[in-house]
């Protein structure tokens, strides 16, 4: 339906945005890379074709893994687009972002902050930020919405969310180094396969390059009791 005082070219973006996240990524390239010309290519949509799968129940056990090359877009489209555009129609959804070090998480979730609090976002898509909870690396929407990221070495006891979003763990230059991959691996297993608020309808999302046959994803796809979409 077309609202009154509304163009109508607007609420077509609108629409098409929410229901195409790679029209959300195309849309609203030019917030975070306004000199940057943005090169199209057909992994861009099979990985986001995979996450709108995800995004409507369409994945079994909601369990995703993406492995990609370094420089393919990875880290924005999973870490920072996807979130924003989550937050387009679910914007309650709590998300917990991992990175293999605090400075990259938190650039990460600045640069969803960007997103969400531009002009462009806030005209589609109202949604205020709780003056009490916008930080850095954690920020809360007036939905009830949160965003959290940290360091994969940093504590998540006690930190849950409805989305958790793993980007690239291990760090390449420490592919070589068994202790660190067996630490990855480990912390997996006793913390962050626990960090989801329901185990019915929350779930997690892997992206990283392919580092060691042992290396997180080789781990989790040994496993038999919960299987991955790859």
């Amino acid at each position: 339906l077309i609202k009154r005082g509304e163009s109508v070219a607007n609420q077509l973006e609108k629409l098409k945005c929410e229901k195409d996240f790679s029209a959300f990524i195309k849309a609203s390239w030019s917030i975070l890379e306004p000199g940057t010309l943005l090169q199209w290519n057909w992994h861009v949509d099979t990985i986001c074709g995979y996450l709108m799968a995800y995004h409507n129940n369409e994945l079994p056990n909601k369990r995703l893994i993406i492995n990609v090359p370094p420089g393919t877009l990875k880290s924005l489209i999973v870490s920072v687009f996807y979130p924003a555009w989550i937050w387009t129609t679910r914007a309650d959804i709590r998300i917990l972002a991992i990175a293999n070090a605090d400075k990259l998480a938190t650039r990460d979730s600045l640069r969803m902050k960007q997103i969400v609090t531009s002009e462009w976002y806030q005209k589609h898509w109202p949604l205020a930020l709780q003056a009490d909870q916008n930080e850095k690396t954690l920020f809360v929407n007036a939905k009830h919405g949160m965003r959290q990221s940290q360091g994969i070495t940093a504590c998540v006891t006690g930190v849950r969310g409805d989305l958790v979003i793993m980007d690239d763990l291990l760090d390449a230059k420490h592919a070589f180094s068994d202790v660190l991959r067996e630490n990855i691996n480990d912390t997996w297993d006793q913390t962050l396969s626990t960090r989801i608020n329901d185990p019915n309808s929350s779930g997690f999302i892997l992206i990283m390059q392919r580092l060691a046959h042992d290396d997180i994803t080789g781990h989790l796809l040994k496993k038999s009791k919960i299987k991955w979409t790859h």
